[in-house]
C-alpha cells in the first residue's frame, strides 16, 4: 500500500481541505480521513462488487486495487485474465470467418459482427488502458470519502443490477444455443448441411461435422463474452456516473448551507474554489477514462437495435421461432432499458451541476447584500466565474454528449433505418 495518498490524488492536500486545516500530513484531520477512506474502500463502495465480477468474466480488474490502493492486478489474476483473452481471441477469429456463411442475410450478419467487435475491441481497450481506470476510480473514491463521507460510492443498487445482469445473459445465451443447435438443424443453411461452408482440407471427413459444431460453439461464445463485456461497462459507467452526481449534488449542498449561514469569509471561499476545481478535475479524469468504453457499448447498442429491426423485417422462415421471438424481446428490451439509464445518469451530471449554477445566480445579490470585504468580493466573484464557466459532461469517446437528447437521436436512427431495410426487403 502507497504510503501516502498525495501519490494517488494528483492535487495538493491543501485543495481539499483548505489551508489552514492541513499544517502537517501527520495531524489527527488527516490520520481521521486516512482511516475513513480505507473504511469506505471496504464498505459502501460499489466497485468492490463490480470490479470482482468483471475478473469472473475475463476483464483484469480486482476488488484488491481498491481495498489495498494497488497500481494493477495480482499475478494470478494477469495469468487468468491473459488466458482469458487468448481464448476469447481464438474464438472471435473463427467468429469473423464463419458468422456471414451462417447468417447469409447481411443486415442480421453486419448487425452480429457488431455486438462481437465492439465487445472485443472494448477488452483489448480495458487490457491497455486499465491503469488509467484504476487511478480515476482510486481518485474518485477518495474524494467522495472527503466531499460525501455518509454516502454510498457509486449506486446503492450495483448488486442487484450485477444479478440481473448475469440472469440476462445467461438466458441470452441459452436463447442463442438453442437456435443455433436445434431450431435451425433442420434448416438448409445450418453448418451441418450447408456444403457452401468452408472446412480446411485438413480436417478428416468423419471430423467436419464436430468442426462445425465446434465453429458454431466459437460463434455462440464469442456473441455471449461480446455481449458480456459490453454490459458489464454498462454497469461500471451507470455507477461512476452515480457517484459523480453525488458530488456534485454534496457541493451544491455545502453551498447552500454556506449561504444560509453567510460563511463568506476569504479562506471559505478560496476552499470552495478550489475543491470546485478538483470537482471539475474528477469529472473529467472519470470522462476521460471511461469514454471510449461508452463509445463502443453505444456501438453495441445501436447494433441490438439494428439486429432486432432486421430480423422482424427479415422474411425467412428460420426467425420466425419461439426463440428467435424471445431473443427479439430480450435484445430489444435490454438495449432501450440502456439506452434511456444510460443518457438519463448523463443528463443527472449536467442537471446537478447547472442546479450549482443557478444557486450561485441566486445568491449572489444576497451576498452583495451581506456587506463584504474587498479582498472576500474578489474571491467570491472568482467563484462565480469559475461555476458559471465550468464544463461539466461526460461524452462517448469525446464525440458526443450524453444526456437525454441522445435518445431522440438514437430513435430517428432506427426508423430511418427500418423504413430502408423494409423497402430493400420489399424489393
Amino acid at each position: 500500500m502507497r504510503q501516502s495518498f498525495d501519490k494517488v490524488v494528483p492535487f495538493e492536500d491543501k485543495l481539499l481541505f483548505g489551508r489552514r486545516k492541513v499544517k502537517d500530513v501527520k495531524n489527527r484531520k488527516w490520520q481521521f480521513v486516512q482511516a475513513k477512506f480505507l473504511r469506505s474502500c471496504e464498505k459502501g463502495n460499489a466497485f468492490n462488487a463490480i470490479f470482482t465480477s468483471g475478473l469472473c468474466i475475463g476483464l483484469p480488474l480486482s476488488s484488491r486495487i481498491i481495498k489495498e490502493n494497488r497500481t494493477d492486478i495480482g499475478i494470478v489474476a494477469k495469468v487468468w485474465c491473459y488466458a482469458f483473452a487468448i481464448l476469447k481471441t481464438i474464438m472471435f477469429v473463427f467468429n469473423v470467418a464463419y458468422l456471414h456463411q451462417f447468417l447469409q442475410a447481411l443486415s442480421i450478419s453486419t448487425t452480429f459482427y457488431g455486438y462481437t467487435v465492439c465487445g472485443y475491441l472494448t477488452t483489448l481497450l480495458l487490457f491497455k488502458n486499465r491503469k488509467k481506470l484504476y487511478m480515476a476510480i482510486q481518485n474518485l473514491t477518495y474524494f467522495s470519502t472527503v466531499m460525501n463521507p455518509d454516502s454510498c460510492i457509486g449506486s446503492k443498487y450495483a448488486r442487484l443490477l450485477l444479478g440481473a445482469y448475469f440472469s440476462s445473459l445467461v438466458l441470452l445465451q441459452a436463447c442463442v444455443f438453442v437456435f443455433f443447435f436445434f431450431e435451425q438443424y433442420n434448416y438448409p443453411n445450418h453448418a451441418v448441411h450447408n456444403t457452401t461452408i468452408y472446412v480446411p482440407s485438413f480436417i478428416p471427413e468423419d471430423m467436419k461435422e464436430s468442426y462445425m459444431n465446434f465453429v458454431v460453439l466459437c460463434v455462440i461464445a464469442t456473441f455471449g463474452l461480446s455481449i458480456s463485456t459490453s454490459g458489464f461497462m454498462f454497469i461500471l459507467c451507470i455507477n461512476l456516473y452515480a457517484a459523480l452526481a453525488n458530488l456534485i449534488d454534496a457541493y451544491d449542498q455545502k453551498l447552500k448551507d454556506q449561504i444560509r449561514c453567510m460563511d463568506w469569509g476569504v479562506e471559505v471561499i478560496s476552499e470552495d474554489i478550489n475543491v470546485f476545481k478538483n470537482l471539475v478535475y474528477r469529472v473529467h479524469e472519470v470522462d476521460s477514462a471511461v469514454n471510449m468504453y461508452v463509445f463502443l457499448m453505444y456501438g453495441a447498442l445501436i447494433s441490438g437495435f439494428f439486429n432486432t429491426v432486421s430480423v422482424m423485417i427479415m422474411g425467412d422462415d428460420s426467425f420466425r421461432t419461439p426463440i428467435s421471438i424471445v431473443y427479439i424481446v430480450m435484445i430489444f428490451s435490454t438495449a432501450v432499458t440502456v439506452l434511456f439509464v444510460v443518457s438519463c445518469c448523463g443528463s443527472k451530471i449536467i442537471d446537478k451541476s447547472d442546479q450549482v449554477k443557478r444557486r450561485m445566480v441566486d445568491f449572489s445579490d444576497k451576498f452583495v447584500q451581506f456587506s463584504p470585504s474587498v479582498p472576500s468580493l474578489q474571491v467570491f466573484n472568482l467563484l462565480f466565474e469559475i461555476i458559471s464557466k465550468s464544463d461539466i459532461m461526460v461524452t462517448g469517446g469525446g464525440m458526443f454528449v450524453i444526456n437525454c437528447a441522445l435518445v431522440l437521436t438514437i430513435a430517428s436512427v432506427m426508423v430511418t433505418y427500418g423504413v430502408l431495410i423494409l423497402q430493400l426487403d420489399q424489393k
